[in-house]
């Protein structure tokens, strides 16, 4: 190797090469000198002193030089700069402004931004919350954001539906009508009172179909000139004797009619409609006389319902030698 000295003469005896050793001396080994290390030498390379080693070490003229090999610096010692993914950036890196390169800084997750998180946005639906169990409507992911409900009419079936309407309870015919609950979307089975219903045609009752007798006793009478070959009697044959019927009667007005007969030992009977006296027939007549109907018009029945009609004898004719009576049958029908 090729030894630039300036001090020839003193050269050929040195054991460590100066700084101003500038002359050329052709003779002279460098690496046998304590402070000079040949290793990497090649033509081209220039002396340089290394303050790490405390010798002159052979470095090519041009060769790039390591940031992080200069004295007191670091390979990536400018923190304030970002650094893109080829150069070892973090993937939380956000990439500077150049959103079509957010790929090269690596996927910037949402929820690792300050103050944010992976689900803040509460007022949309999440897709993977859909359906009806998380209380949305069933859409499928092609419809998720969309305006189009799935069929779900038997959801609100009111028998057997997961949410049911809501809707009135049964009421029995002849009880007031009733249009359903309260913030009801369905009304219950309609039961209003109207025509045709039981009640308002024609009602024939036979006398021994009684609920109670209240007073004496009463019983058929077999006699052949009569309607069923036989007549309804108290056989007590006193004064106030009574018995009660049952019947259902609707709102409206009705004629009553007892079908039966008259003769000289017959007494009055009175009708009366849960309480009230509505007819009043004097049985008596000088002679026999069968299948007469004794009537009354325009009874007025205010309200529908189970009614008590009672059948009483009070009191007779003057000329009437007693208590008795003589039915057949009992008739209503409705007029208005």
């Amino acid at each position: 190797m090729r030894v630039y000295h300036t001090d020839y003469p003193t050269c050929v005896n040195r054991t460590q090469w100066g700084a101003n050793d500038l002359h050329v001396f052709d003779q002279y080994d460098l690496g046998d000198l304590a402070n000079c290390d040949e290793t990497g030498k090649a033509d081209g390379y220039l002396w340089v002193y290394d303050a790490a080693s405390g010798k002159w070490v052979p470095k090519a003229i041009g060769t790039a030089v390591d940031h992080g090999a200069l004295a007191g610096l670091a390979d990536d010692d400018h923190t304030q700069y970002l650094k893109e993914k080829a150069s070892g950036g973090l993937a939380a890196e956000i990439p500077i402004h150049d959103h079509s390169e957010a790929a090269e800084a690596g996927t910037v997750d949402h929820g690792d931004l300050d103050g944010l998180a992976d689900n803040d946005h509460t007022q949309y639906q999440l897709t993977s919350e859909k359906g009806a169990a998380n209380g949305y409507m069933g859409l499928d992911a092609s419809q998720v954001g969309t305006d189009a409900p799935q069929a779900h009419k038997d959801r609100h079936d009111p028998e057997d539906g997961a949410d049911p309407l809501d809707t009135g309870a049964p009421s029995d015919i002849g009880s007031a009508n009733a249009a359903g609950s309260a913030h009801a979307l369905a009304r219950q089975d309609h039961v209003h009172d109207i025509a045709g219903q039981a009640g308002e045609g024609h009602i024939v009752i036979l006398p021994s179909s009684y609920s109670a007798i209240n007073q004496g006793t009463w019983a058929w009478v077999q006699s052949a000139a009569h309607l069923f070959n036989a007549y309804w009697n108290n056989t007590s044959a006193a004064d106030a004797d009574e018995i009660d019927y049952k019947v259902y009667l609707a709102k409206g007005t009705y004629t009553l009619a007892v079908l039966g007969g008259d003769g000289p030992s017959l007494g009055i009977i009175d009708i009366d409609i849960d309480g009230v006296e509505v007819a009043s027939f004097d049985l008596y007549d000088a002679g026999w006389t069968v299948f007469q109907m004794d009537t009354q018009a325009s009874i007025s029945i205010a309200a529908a319902g189970l009614k008590t009609l009672t059948l009483r004898v009070d009191g007779k004719n003057g000329s009437s030698s007693g208590y008795n009576t003589l039915i057949n049958c009992i008739a209503l029908w409705r007029t208005a």
